[in-house]
């Protein structure tokens, strides 16, 4: 039995002043891959996804935490270009939910998520960011508060 799938991505590590960012491209190509990795990481069918970059630079090695712990976010271990990257139920639904409504619609629902990655040193945290090449247009504040019912 396989224990790991890997799903070819466009990645890439950026690093600001006071931020770094693992960006990653939910390419349409690789988009059924990537949702069934997410499935099968959800079911525990496998223990590892592992998201690539093209020229296999970046890599992040995705794993669901043990036990049936609801909440929290993320957590990362290693550095440089390759990470692990174990999420909560909770962070792996959240996920999920974006990459599965997005190959559902052929579009998301927006250009991008984010999901705050915590490490025991806190110069090796970092935010995952999914992106997406086709999502909806943003609407404006009122549209926004309307929606929300602040308005």
């Amino acid at each position: 039995m396989n224990e790991r799938v890997t799903v070819i991505l466009p990645m890439q590590l950026r690093r600001y002043l006071q931020q770094t960012v693992l960006e990653v491209g939910c390419d349409p190509p690789a988009l059924l891959e990537l949702c069934v990795g997410l499935c099968l990481l959800k079911e525990r069918l496998i223990s590892t996804l592992v998201l690539e970059d093209r020229g296999g630079r970046v890599k992040a090695a995705i794993q669901v935490a043990d036990g049936a712990r609801r909440g929290g976010g993320a957590r990362a271990t290693g550095e440089g270009e390759g990470r692990r990257i174990v999420l909560s139920q909770t962070a792996l639904e959240y996920v999920m939910s974006f990459v599965l409504k997005y190959a559902r619609d052929g579009m998301a629902e927006v250009d991008h998520v984010d999901l705050d990655v915590d490490a025991d040193d806190p110069g090796e945290a970092f935010t995952l960011t999914l992106s997406a090449t086709r999502s909806t247009p943003p609407v404006s504040a009122e549209e926004a508060r309307r929606r929300l019912g602040l308005a």
